[in-house]
């Protein structure tokens, strides 16, 4: 037993030496639950974790939230889309840092899942699998302000919507009904014995069996002081919908409306949306705002009411109310509508390909569903604009000057709802006779249990084409390492392309480790050349041991 410990101690000792100047990023085990109520970001302990650890790195180590999900360094503060984990004070390119993930508020309801992303240039990105639920909050549809005299009987109200029941609470039972309950207000008999209007508030919430509330909807029952000629307001339902794109105020015909009449009026009518990502106007198309005043004529008004969602309005589905007021006599309007939220496309690296080498394609990732792009500069051999990807194409520089585009990428969505552009270059260096490779950036990342080679999907892939070319490429691995032209098998220590009038076209090449690699991070790269014209690349992954 005490010589299996003292092999086992060398082992990990021989695996942390082997990963002395890796470029290596490694995530823990992730930890906890997420859960929380659709609208509210999860909070502390209903949170998830995972450790990150990072050594030998040229550059930042990036953290990225998948939709739907944010993260920090704190776990009850800090939360964001993205950052940079700090290095280790006294040790540039080394990281280690606990990761918290929680749901965001705009998470939609159900279970949610997705990957945080730890990338670093030169590193092998590493893909960390969150998941949580966010559950359903339930609604109550929204009742309209009512009115009554002395003596009327008040028919039973019951409340409708998502909910499994509604709590009501009414704050100025002296109309006639009992302070609070569940879903239904009984019919009761309208009280006022003083000689001025009653509004009496009610505030209903709807609630749910799994814990998350429903936002509170309001509204009020006025009862007229007897003998008096009792103020009223008549609302119209609203009309139209609004939607727009989140940070545009939405427009005509984008908008709703809804009529507005009233007699035995002896104060000015105010209206006010309840809420900020709402604005109301006279005219359909000019002088929003957030509170409209009318003066009733001859104790009247009839006129229509026009809302359109705010600049600031948030994307999602929009809910609120437009409060009339006019002295105590108060009612509410319920509106709605669709703030749709732009695509977006992650950024790109900016790009060097050999003229005469077919490119790799560049493929764009982000929230829209489809991009379209420009090219400032044709003469690089690649059109001056398209849609979707950029296929691979063959770069020309028939010039002795370095070639240099701008390509301008524009997130789109049916919705109509474009998103900010990402701009990224490509360079083609002056023309050269000499031999020339194009190496897109390898993928993936190696794993495997020490004593067996890694297999799909644990293990890398690069795509290589060269031009001017007079040898064919020699590709060989480290020691520990293998290749293949397909990823499930054919792998050896070496592989030939041969060149055919000085070029290689795009080939896939594949990495994994070998049965004898060491445990530990992997330290070694793949050589790439073609007689005396050299490249050398970094594979990455970890090799394990395996569980005694």
């Amino acid at each position: 037993m005490k010589r299996l410990l003292i092999l086992i101690v060398f082992m990990a000792f021989a695996g942390i030496i082997k990963g002395q100047g890796a470029n290596a990023i490694t995530a823990g085990t992730v930890t906890g639950i997420i859960i929380t109520c659709a609208g509210t970001a999860s909070a502390d302990p209903n949170i998830e974790q995972f450790t990150v650890t990072a050594s030998s790195l040229t550059n930042t180590l990036t953290a990225t939230a998948p939709a739907g999900f944010e993260i920090s360094l704190d776990p009850v503060f800090g939360y964001t889309t993205t950052f940079g984990v700090p290095s280790t004070p006294g040790l540039p390119g080394s990281a280690s840092a606990i990761i918290y993930v929680r749901a965001a508020a705009n998470a939609a309801p159900g279970n949610i899942t997705g990957n945080v992303t730890l990338s670093s240039p030169g590193a092998a990105t590493q893909n960390v699998a969150v998941s949580g639920t966010v559950k359903a909050t339930p609604t109550v549809n929204q009742m309209g302000n009512i009115s009554y005299s002395p003596g009327q009987v008040v028919p039973a109200i019951t409340f409708t919507g998502t909910a499994n029941s509604y709590n009501w609470v009414i704050d100025n039972p002296a109309i006639g009904t009992v302070p609070s309950g569940t879903n239904t207000i009984a019919q009761f008999t309208a009280i006022n014995n003083g000689s001025t209007p009653i509004i009496t508030h009610i505030t209903v919430t709807p609630v749910n069996a799994n814990g998350c509330n429903g936002a509170a909807m309001h509204f009020n029952i006025a009862v007229a002081p007897a003998g008096a000629a009792t103020p009223s307001i008549l609302l119209g339902t609203a009309t139209g919908a609004i939607t727009a794109c989140m940070g545009v105020a939405s427009v005509g015909p984008d908008i709703q409306q809804f009529t507005i009449s009233g007699t035995n009026l002896t104060n000015d009518v105010v209206l006010t949306p309840t809420s900020n990502f709402f604005e109301i106007s006279l005219a359909s198309g000019t002088g929003y705002s957030n509170s409209i005043t009318i003066t009733p004529v001859g104790g009247a008004i009839n006129t229509i009411i026009y809302v359109r969602s705010a600049a600031t309005a948030p994307g999602g589905p929009l809910n609120g109310t437009v409060r009339v007021q006019s002295g105590s006599y108060i009612q509410n309007e319920a509106v709605n509508g669709t703030i749709f939220i732009p695509g977006n496309v992650n950024s790109v690296p900016n790009k060097t390909f050999v003229a005469g080498i077919p490119t790799s394609p560049i493929n764009f990732a982000g929230t829209a569903t489809a991009v379209t792009w420009t090219n400032d500069n044709t003469a690089i051999g690649l059109p001056a604009g398209g849609s979707g990807d950029i296929a691979s194409f063959s770069p020309v520089n028939n010039t002795a000057n370095d070639l240099v585009s701008t390509i301008t990428v524009t997130p789109a969505n049916p919705t109509g709802c474009n998103g900010v552009p990402i701009h990224f270059t490509i360079r083609v260096p002056a023309a050269s006779t000499g031999p020339a490779f194009n190496i897109s950036i390898p993928t993936g990342s190696i794993n495997a249990c020490m004593g067996v080679a890694s297999v799909s999907p644990n293990i890398q892939q690069f795509i290589l084409s060269g031009a001017h070319l007079t040898n064919d490429i020699v590709i060989q691995p480290g020691p520990h390492l293998e290749v293949s032209l397909t990823a499930a098998n054919g792998y050896s220590n070496s592989l030939v392309l041969g060149q055919a009038a000085g070029t290689v076209p795009n080939t896939a090449i594949y990495i994994r480790s070998a049965a004898t690699a060491s445990a530990g991070p992997i330290s070694e790269g793949v050589r790439i050349s073609s007689g005396s014209f050299v490249r050398t690349i970094a594979a990455f992954g970890t090799i394990n041991l395996p569980t005694i």
